[in-house]
């Protein structure tokens, strides 16, 4: 999992699943209650009590998406390590 990520502030994005907030809290997924977004799952900052700037929130298909994508880079890196490794 990914260490820091906000969907709010682009600076601090880390791509995949955010294990912590840029406070250093761990994060926790919840469900939307909105009508715009029933039941859509996110990932919030643990200590967060009201929205506010610069903590974590991000959707958790877009999180997961992000992982598999991720694992999949470093992945494609060991192999082309292997066979590096293999020439010599």
């Amino acid at each position: 999992m990914s260490n820091i990520s906000s969907g709010s502030t682009r600076s601090s994005y880390v791509r995949g699943i955010p294990s912590r907030c840029t406070c250093g809290k761990p994060t926790t997924i919840l469900k939307s209650t909105t009508e715009k977004n029933p039941r859509r799952k996110f990932y919030r900052c643990r200590a967060l009590t009201d929205r506010a700037f610069g903590r974590v929130f991000k959707w958790a298909k877009e999180s997961q998406l992000e992982e598999f994508d991720v694992l999949l880079e470093k992945q494609e890196s060991i192999v082309d390590d292997i066979e590096k490794n293999r020439k010599v």
